[in-house]
C-alpha cells in the first residue's frame, strides 16, 4: 500500500526544507520537485513485505521516497508513530517532520499533533540507504485508519476544483448560485455539512450576500468549503449503538464508519463507506432536493430541502423537511451556519448585529463586544453563544456592513435551541440551532427566510 521513487545524484533530501504537502493537495508530490529532481512512482510490490510489517528493498540510488496516503477518522485523537530502519530518514506528515532519524537499528518514536480541518494527510518516508535496505512503520491506534495508494473519487480534489455543476434560480429582484450535489465531481464533498443546501452567490444588482467558505483554491473535500445558508446534522444516527468499525449515519451525507473513539464530536472527518443519491428538481426561481436512506440497524429518514425566490419579493426561503422512515426514534439537532458577506467585505469589515432581544455573550474567553441595547457591533474575530432570547418572537437577526447601506435580515420559524454567532473576518455567522425529535413514520418541518436590502 506504498510508492516509492528513486532519486539518484547528491540530494540531502533529509536537510531541505521543501513543501512535500502543498495547502490543499491531497495527490503525490508534483513528478519534478523544485523544477530540478524527477520523480518516478512505483508500487512497492507485495513481495517486499515480510508478515511482520518489514518492508525489505534493493538499493537503486542514494535517496528514496515512500508515499502513502493516510486517513485519520478520531480528529480529537493524537496518533504515535515509530519507525524503524537500518539507515539514515526522516518522516513527514502533512508537510511537517514528525521523526527525524539519524540512528540505524534504533526505533524512534514521536506523537502526530493535532491536525484540524480534513482528515486525509499525505505520509512520506525519506530514506538515504548506503546498501540494500528495510524500514518498519507503525501507528497507534490503528483501527478505524486508513493507509492506501490511490484515492478513492470523492476524495480527489485534483479533477475538480472550479467547474462544479450548479444551477442559476431568478425573479425579478434576486439571482442565487447553488451548487448541485455530486459524489466525484460536486462543490462540496466533506463530511461536516450537508451536500445540498451552500449557496455560493445571492446578489441584488451585482451586490454580494452571501460567501464562500475555507481556504482557496477551493478544495470540495476540506470539511468546511461551503458557502452560504448550509447547514449541518449535528449529531449522527446510530454512532452510540455502533461497535468499533460499524457504520452509523449522517443525515445529508451519508455512511460513515464508526472508529475506536467513544464520543462524536460534530465537525469530525470519519471514513466516508457511501454517500447518499439526491434527486433534484429545478425550475426558474426555486430548485428542490430529495434525499432518501437506506436503513441502517433501524435508522433511515428521508430529507426535503427547497430554495425559493418568490415572485416581486426580495425573499429567499429555505424550507425544510425531515420524515423519519427508519423504526427507532430520531433525535438530532441542526442548524444553518449562514456564512455571510455583505459586499464581499474586507478583513477591515464591522459589522452590527440587531436582535429583537438584548443579547449576552456566553463565552469563555474575555470578549470585548460593543453591546448598545438590542445591537452590538463585530469587528474582530470571535466565536460565542447568545443568550436572552425567551419567547417565540425571537426568531430573527439583522445584521448590517457598517461601511454599506447593504442589510440582510435573517428569520426562522422555530423555538432557539441555541443561538452562536463566529466571525472570522470573511463571513459573519448567525447560526440558529433547532432541536429535533422524531417518532417513525412522522416528520419534522422548518423554514429559513432571508431579506436582503440595499
Amino acid at each position: 500500500m506504498m510508492k516509492a521513487a528513486w532519486i539518484s545524484g547528491d540530494h540531502d533530501f533529509l536537510h531541505t526544507n521543501f513543501d512535500f504537502e502543498k495547502q490543499n493537495e491531497t495527490g503525490y508530490p508534483e513528478e519534478t520537485l523544485n523544477g530540478k529532481v524527477k520523480l518516478n512512482w512505483s508500487e512497492i510490490n507485495s513481495a517486499a513485505v515480510s508478515e511482520d510489517g518489514w518492508i525489505h528493498l534493493k538499493k537503486k540510488s542514494d535517496i528514496v521516497l515512500i508515499a502513502v496516503h493516510f486517513f485519520r477518522t478520531g480528529t480529537y485523537s493524537r496518533y504515535a508513530f515509530r519507525l524503524t530502519a537500518d539507515c539514515p530518514a526522516r518522516l513527514n506528515v502533512r508537510g511537517s517532520d514528525i521523526i527525524r532519524y539519524q540512528t540505524p537499528g534504533k526505533p524512534e518514536s514521536n506523537l502526530l499533533p493535532y491536525l484540524g480541518g480534513y482528515g486525509l494527510s499525505r505520509t512520506l518516508l525519506v530514506l538515504k540507504p548506503e546498501k540494500d535496505f528495510s524500514f518498519k512503520l507503525e501507528i497507534t491506534p490503528l483501527s478505524g485508519n486508513h493507509f492506501m495508494n490511490t484515492l478513492p473519487d470523492h476524495m480527489s480534489a485534483s479533477g475538480n476544483k472550479d467547474n462544479y455543476p450548479a444551477a442559476k434560480i431568478s425573479n425579478d429582484r434576486i439571482t442565487a448560485v447553488i451548487p448541485l450535489p455530486d459524489p466525484q465531481t460536486g462543490y462540496y464533498r466533506g463530511t461536516r455539512f450537508e451536500h445540498f443546501g451552500s449557496i455560493t452567490s445571492m446578489t441584488i444588482d451585482g451586490n454580494q450576500f452571501f460567501k464562500e467558505f475555507g481556504p482557496l483554491p477551493h478544495n470540495p473535500n476540506e470539511r468546511d468549503a461551503v458557502a452560504g445558508p448550509v447547514g449541518e446534522f449535528i449529531e449522527p444516527l446510530g454512532y452510540d449503538d455502533a461497535a468499533e468499525g460499524d457504520h452509523f449515519i449522517k443525515i445529508a451525507v451519508g455512511v460513515f464508519e464508526k472508529p475506536f473513539e467513544k464520543n462524536c464530536h460534530s465537525g469530525s472527518d470519519y471514513w466516508i463507506v457511501k454517500t447518499f443519491d439526491c434527486r433534484t428538481q429545478k425550475y426558474n426561481d426555486c430548485i428542490s432536493f430529495e434525499q432518501n436512506s437506506p436503513n441502517i440497524n433501524g435508522w433511515a429518514y428521508k430529507y426535503k430541502k427547497t430554495i425559493s425566490l418568490p415572485d416581486g419579493k426580495t425573499v429567499l426561503k429555505i424550507e425544510n423537511e425531515l420524515l423519519n422512515t427508519g423504526t427507532k426514534r430520531l433525535r438530532t439537532s441542526y442548524y444553518a451556519h449562514n456564512f455571510i458577506n455583505l459586499g464581499n467585505s474586507t478583513r477591515s469589515a464591522e459589522y452590527e448585529i440587531e436582535f429583537p432581544f438584548v443579547p449576552g455573550i456566553i463565552s469563555k474567553d474575555n470578549l470585548k463586544i460593543p453591546i448598545n441595547g438590542k445591537k452590538l457591533v463585530i469587528t474582530e474575530n470571535c466565536s460565542f453563544l447568545l443568550k436572552g432570547f425567551n419567547n417565540a418572537d425571537d426568531n430573527w437577526v439583522k445584521i448590517k456592513n457598517i461601511s454599506t447601506p447593504l442589510v440582510l435580515k435573517c428569520q426562522w420559524d422555530f423555538p432557539l435551541y441555541y443561538l452562536q454567532l463566529y466571525y472570522d473576518y470573511t463571513a459573519v455567522c448567525p447560526e440558529p440551532c433547532i432541536h429535533i425529535d422524531i417518532a417513525p413514520g412522522e416528520s419534522k418541518k422548518w423554514n429559513f427566510t432571508y431579506l436582503p436590502s440595499i
